[in-house]
């Protein structure tokens, strides 16, 4: 999946990640671009399950190469303590006029129950006509304490850092970093949730 920066989306998340604490608190000596404009909802996918996927186009399978998953598997995000059903993440940004602070959320659903829920705030910042960087904090609630999610296995604060990029007038292109500050030191999860997904944009 290419960005309109015409880099690779988990290279302009990684970079986004490297210089977002520097250029936020940094005063804008020019003009800035516009960057991307409107709210858009869309489908997220964890960075766990697509590597699962790429494997399994590389690892011996099939003698006709055919991947050893099902397009369904794609929105679900198995874990050990999670439960079972089919599962969908879904995130979305409310543009506020005016203003360079965001609302954000995302939302977990097990067989259409809401497992956990992630409402956020970000600073924005102009990388382009088409593209934005953010950071910002957010608060998971967690409706089974204990029971893992791509969101936390427990309520907390989150912090978060990504880029978003406005492919054509409607879809958009997303991909951020999630760091769990309430990680139990017993939980062998990573701290830290990389995640990528599209939307529609309104």
């Amino acid at each position: 999946m290419k960005s309109v920066l015409g880099l690779p989306l988990p290279s302009l998340i990684g970079f986004g990640l490297a210089i977002a604490p520097t250029i936020l608190l940094a005063q804008p000596s020019t003009a800035q671009p516009q960057g991307m404009q409107g709210s858009y909802v869309g489908v997220t996918v964890d960075s766990s399950k697509t590597n699962e996927m790429l494997q399994s186009f590389i690892e011996p399978g099939t003698w006709d190469g055919s991947p050893t998953w099902s397009p369904s598997e794609l929105w679900q995000e198995p874990t050990d303590n999670s439960s079972v059903g089919i599962e969908n993440q879904f995130q979305g940004r409310l543009d506020l006029p005016n203003s360079k602070i965001s609302a954000r959320g995302s939302v977990f659903l097990v067989d259409k129950e809401v497992k956990a829920v992630m409402p956020m705030l970000s600073y924005d910042l102009a990388v382009t006509d088409n593209t934005n960087i953010y950071a910002g904090a957010g608060y998971t609630f967690v409706k089974t304490p204990e029971q893992a999610t791509p969101l936390g296995d427990r309520n907390g604060v989150v912090l978060t850092t990504g880029v978003e990029a406005a492919v054509s007038d409607g879809i958009v292109i997303y991909g951020d970093a999630k760091l769990r500050l309430n990680r139990d030191r017993a939980d062998t999860n990573p701290p830290v949730r990389v995640q990528v997904g599209a939307g529609y944009r309104f």
